[in-house]
């Protein structure tokens, strides 16, 4: 059996996030940093607080580039699945997507004042092209991201006691976007060049190269067994499950603003955006149940064990350099 199918997925960034750029225009809403001791400063209320006297206020801004548009998602894919024996069939699917206007944070109310030794473009706050405010982020459409996957599938139906399904599947995702949250989806994250968002294409956040899965249902089931032989032996049921992957990509900086842009998202000279690797995850699970039947009713006892090796898998890492 061959499949296939296409589509055009379109996404909306939530009504919240349209509401942070209408206050975050410097004017409606000012952020100012003062201590109760600072001259000026103003006192507490629970009303309106007016701005502290003496004190130069210049805030940040955040607005939406006129050209803004929802992020739209292609999405593609054709699937093969054939019989090979009674109860053993393989399938083989591709899948494909392309996400565009994925937006991104630009500041643009900084000023080049030259280039670092590796190359990369050197800022600065003095003399900033509007002196009105501090930075100007303007989130733009002009992210995107691509995802290729192959995905391998071998399963055994249930028969004769026992199935198992084994599954392989190989990706590559990359692009010049941050999706790193579900409701902005990066609107609110800028890239390392506050100009120039192509300066972190690389493999994506979810970036994950190999992934292997076993599976299996085993329930042993001896008919000659009668009486309290039978109860004994048949009934019981055994599951396991096998799963080795490759880490997710992550970025590493150096926790420092290299590069005078205010933001603290600078990497290693030399470093890639996401050239990182997070260490194999392998785990090994296995689970034993058996149901009785007391009446019309049915008992049934699990025991479950996870990551059985004890192997240490870990989730996230020390991703500042130095």
């Amino acid at each position: 059996v061959l499949r296939a199918g296409a589509g055009i997925y379109y996404n909306v960034v939530v009504a919240q996030t349209h509401n942070t750029f209408l206050r975050g225009n410097g004017v409606d809403v000012v952020s100012v940093n003062v201590t109760p001791t600072t001259a000026g400063a103003p006192a507490f209320t629970r009303g309106k607080a007016q701005p502290p006297t003496g004190v130069s206020v210049v805030s940040d801004v955040r607005v939406m580039d006129d050209d803004f548009e929802d992020l739209q998602v292609a999405s593609w894919f054709t699937t093969w699945d054939q019989e090979l024996v009674k109860d053993l069939a393989v399938s083989l699917t591709y899948q494909g997507n392309k996400t565009s206007n994925l937006p991104v944070a630009l500041n643009e109310n900084l000023r080049q004042v030259g280039v670092l030794p590796d190359g990369r473009r050197q800022w600065s706050t003095a003399n900033r092209p509007d002196p009105r405010f501090g930075n100007i982020f303007v989130s733009t459409s002009l992210g995107e991201q691509r995802y290729d996957g192959f995905v391998g599938t071998l399963t055994k139906r249930y028969s004769s006691g026992y199935s198992a399904q084994l599954s392989y599947h190989l990706s590559k995702t990359r692009g010049t976007a941050f999706v790193n949250d579900f409701t902005g989806f990066g609107v609110f994250t800028s890239p390392s060049d506050p100009l120039d968002v192509s300066a972190d294409d690389g493999p994506s956040d979810f970036d994950m190269r190999h992934r292997f899965s076993a599976t299996a249902v085993w329930e042993p089931s001896i008919a000659s067994a009668t009486g309290v032989t039978g109860a004994l032996v048949n009934g019981w049921k055994l599951s396991s499950r096998v799963i080795v992957s490759d880490g997710f990509r992550f970025n590493a900086t150096t926790g420092q603003d290299s590069n005078g842009d205010t933001v603290f998202n600078d990497r290693p000279s030399g470093q890639s955006y996401n050239s990182f690797t997070l260490p194999r995850y392998a785990t090994f699970d296995l689970r034993l149940d058996r149901s009785v039947a007391i009446g019309d009713r049915r008992l049934e006892f699990i025991v479950e064990g996870f990551n059985l090796t004890n192997r240490l898998n870990p989730t996230n890492v020390n991703r500042t350099w130095g």
